[in-house]
């Protein structure tokens, strides 16, 4: 199934507004007459490898799209004490250019959530931040009652030891799930891992949704106010 969102495109040479296609696994947009496709929403690269960028108006850094900004607003699903409501998390984003080094000079990602009546928003502050580190800093400030019902907040998802990457690096266990719900540490999800139903990404959410609980899997991904001890 393919998702799209409404955003707004920003860069040096001019704003747009463009429609992101989410087929769950990649995102694409349609930037000026050319479709960039990419993993996360800092890794567009041109569809057509074969195409020429030189007379369009866009950056392009190692192949991939570069200084540029995105403002969108993906639907989720939140829960409260007043029940299951849908709502939409706007979502920020700055991608700056690759210095000498090879690496991005700028790179800023935003939440907010609007729910009953009230703005919440992450901190926005890490550099080269990842969608688990800003849910975890919006769920720290909603209220206690409220959570993001999605794979980010599952009993059954967890992250790499490795680490996550920016976005839709979650591994989904829902055919595993009382092996997985028996991992305590990072060494028993290691065994577990080349188990996994599929990747998934932090704001997917299947039929199969169970609110995390503490001390359940792996010990590594944020969860906010569910965070695991150890």
């Amino acid at each position: 199934m393919v998702i799209k969102y409404l955003a707004t495109y920003r860069d040096e040479f001019g704003e747009e507004t463009v429609a992101i296609e989410n087929d769950g696994k990649t995102l694409s947009l349609v930037l000026r007459g050319v479709k960039f496709i990419g993993k996360n929403f800092h890794s567009f690269v041109i569809l057509d490898n074969v195409f020429s960028p030189e007379n369009h108006n866009f950056n392009l850094c190692l192949g991939e799209l570069c200084s540029y900004s995105i403002d969108c607003d993906i639907p989720v699903r939140i829960v409260s004490n007043d029940g299951d409501t849908t709502t939409h998390l706007h979502v920020h984003i700055e991608y700056g250019m690759f210095d000498e080094l090879n690496k991005i000079n700028h790179e800023v990602l935003h939440f907010m959530l609007e729910h009953d009546g009230q703005v919440y928003q992450s901190d926005g502050k890490n550099l080269y931040s990842t969608f688990d580190e800003q849910l975890t800093t919006l769920q720290d400030v909603l209220p206690k009652d409220v959570y993001l019902k999605a794979c980010w907040s599952c009993s059954f998802s967890d992250y790499d030891i490795a680490g996550s990457g920016m976005f839709g690096d979650m591994a989904c266990f829902r055919n595993t799930k009382n092996e997985y719900l028996q991992v305590k540490n990072k060494v028993e999800l290691t065994k577990l891992w080349d188990q996994r139903a599929e990747d998934v990404q932090e704001i997917y959410l299947c039929s199969e949704f169970e609110k995390r609980q503490p001390g359940v899997g792996g010990q590594y991904v944020g969860h906010g106010n569910m965070q695991k001890s150890g």
